[in-house]
């Protein structure tokens, strides 16, 4: 009675092909056909003799986690078997390992994990099919945390260049406020790349100014030159006795003016400075002559 029914499937499946092929595709490229595949499974799953390869092949047609789920409802709906339960009576994970891992490892690319048990009644052995219709889980790609850490890196590193002044890094509530720049480099161990990286988050290098959480955008003052000019002026304040500010009174320039020669502010400043060997104005000699 097997051998008629699974004679009669086998043209069934033959028939159906027939109506259903598309020209001009592949036949890789045909619609899939469910009642075809149960016909052939049920062929398979039925010799005596099963071919584990071809089995395989008809369940490698179904690409998707719920076209698989279909496939194994339309076989119970067609045969009246639980193809869970038909299939493990063919292949076996006890001796038939070979198979069963390879099955199991297409079914995993699904997100179907295979594994052998029995039904309710603890009688009957079944290949359970967990996962079977849902979506399968993605893969993780192993370097996007890697990528997430080195991008939080650089903003880390981004945040503490523009709060940086002087050396010193401002940023209250932080863990690294007050640190040196330096120490911070070392600590972090920031490479070249991530601090060139880091340093687009502020193309013009902010003061230290703190609000909240955001730095102004005051431009950071070159000190070296201002500095320098700051002590000659408190040097000539001195030498005229007058206060070292630093900084020029009008009183002060009338002075200095008055000492080298001229008469105010207004007057014409006089030309003829004391000079070096190489004809370079000579500060001691100015600051002399200022004193006198």
């Amino acid at each position: 009675m097997n051998n008629i029914n699974n004679l009669i499937s086998e043209e069934l499946g033959k028939m159906s092909q027939l109506f259903h092929y598309q020209r001009g595709k592949v036949i890789s490229e045909q619609t899939i056909d469910v009642g075809v595949d149960v016909g052939q499974m049920m062929r398979q799953l039925d010799a005596t003799n099963t071919n584990e390869d071809a089995v395989l092949n008809i369940i490698k047609k179904y690409k998707k986690n719920q076209d698989f789920q279909n496939f194994v409802n339309q076989y119970k709906k067609i045969t009246n078997k639980d193809f869970g339960t038909h299939l493990i009576t063919a292949i076996s994970p006890s001796t038939d390992k070979k198979e069963w891992n390879d099955l199991s490892t297409y079914l995993k690319k699904l997100g179907i994990t295979l594994e052998a048990g029995t039904t309710d009644k603890g009688n009957t052995s079944i290949a359970i099919f967990k996962g079977i219709g849902s979506a399968p889980a993605a893969v993780k790609d192993p370097n996007t945390k890697v990528k997430t850490d080195e991008t939080a890196k650089i903003k880390n590193i981004g945040y503490a260049w523009c709060r940086e002044k002087d050396g010193i890094i401002n940023w209250p509530g932080s863990a690294v406020d007050k640190m040196k720049w330096a120490d911070y480099l070392t600590k972090y161990a920031v490479t070249e790349p991530q601090l060139t990286q880091a340093k687009k988050m502020c193309p013009q290098k902010s003061s230290t100014n703190v609000v909240g959480n955001k730095v102004n955008n005051a431009p950071k003052v070159k000190r070296g030159n201002t500095q320098k000019l700051s002590t000659l002026t408190q040097d000539v304040q001195k030498s005229i006795g007058g206060t070292p500010s630093g900084k020029f009174s009008s009183q002060e320039l009338d002075s200095i003016l008055q000492r080298l020669g001229g008469n105010d502010v207004s007057g014409e400043v006089p030309q003829s400075f004391p000079t070096d060997a190489s004809g370079k104005p000579d500060l001691d000699k100015i600051l002399a002559s200022l004193s006198q």
